[in-house]
């Protein structure tokens, strides 16, 4: 009696879905090749609440100056990541979780969000 619930007692009015079931034929290539839903309202949604700010991490780690370099030296190394920590100040992004009153956004949500999307793409891309 659970399934009375769930599925509908109407007829189907799709030869290929019916009421209650999974398609009953398959797609054509034409078909597959067309968007059935918004991709664009989807990775919004799938972003979540700070999709801006998962958006502009990953741009900003495009930029080859946040990519790995092998062979660097030690003090080569650290210049470069000197240099990388002052690309990240000048995008604002450090200030995301700073009080108001010392220049942030006061957005911890928003700061977490972004380091996670740096450290996934850095992951990514082979950097760590």
């Amino acid at each position: 009696m659970a399934d009375a619930a769930v599925r509908s007692k109407k007829p189907a009015t799709s030869k290929r879905t019916p009421a209650g079931g999974a398609p009953t034929a398959p797609h054509s290539a034409a078909e597959a090749s067309d968007a059935r839903i918004d991709v664009d309202k989807v990775t919004d949604m799938l972003l979540g609440t700070w999709a801006d700010t998962r958006r502009e991490a990953r741009e900003m780690i495009k930029d080859p100056a946040f990519w790995r370099v092998d062979g660097l030296s030690m003090q080569e190394h650290r210049e470069r990541v000197l240099t990388q920590m002052h690309l990240l100040v000048e995008q604002g992004g450090v200030l995301r979780a700073f009080p108001k009153e010392y220049g942030g956004a006061e957005n911890n949500g928003a700061n977490i969000a972004g380091f996670v999307k740096v450290a996934d793409a850095m992951l990514e891309q082979g950097v760590v």
